[in-house]
């Protein structure tokens, strides 16, 4: 996404939030993944695929919230405090992440109508 975002905010929130695959695979995301690639090609003025691309990425970072939510959960009631050190970590990296994204949509959304 973003190499085909338009807005210089949102291509750099897509490149700080990137991260490599891990050897799971989650079905869910790929159905995220999935959405996002087939929005991609509709076509549409730039700014308004942009705010489709930030609706897509928020969709993708609030799974990733829940998830790290429940497995601190976890983490917590099992004991494992240096997994949920670490799990907490990456849920605040997730949520920062979702924060820029919004920030950035305020303005891109506002474009995207007119």
């Amino acid at each position: 996404m973003a190499k085909k975002a338009s807005s210089e905010d949102l291509r750099k929130a897509f490149t700080e939030t990137a991260k490599a695959a891990r050897a799971n695979t989650c079905e869910a995301m790929k159905g995220l993944i999935k959405e996002a690639e087939e929005m991609m090609k509709e076509k549409a003025d730039a700014d308004v695929k942009d705010a489709v691309m930030i609706a897509c990425a928020q969709k993708v970072e609030h799974y990733e919230i829940a998830t790290y939510g429940t497995l601190c959960t976890w983490a917590e009631k099992l004991g494992y405090k240096n997994a949920l050190k670490l799990l907490k970590q990456n849920i605040d990296e997730e949520e920062s992440a979702d924060k820029k994204l919004t920030e950035i949509a305020r303005s891109i959304n506002q474009e995207a109508m007119v």
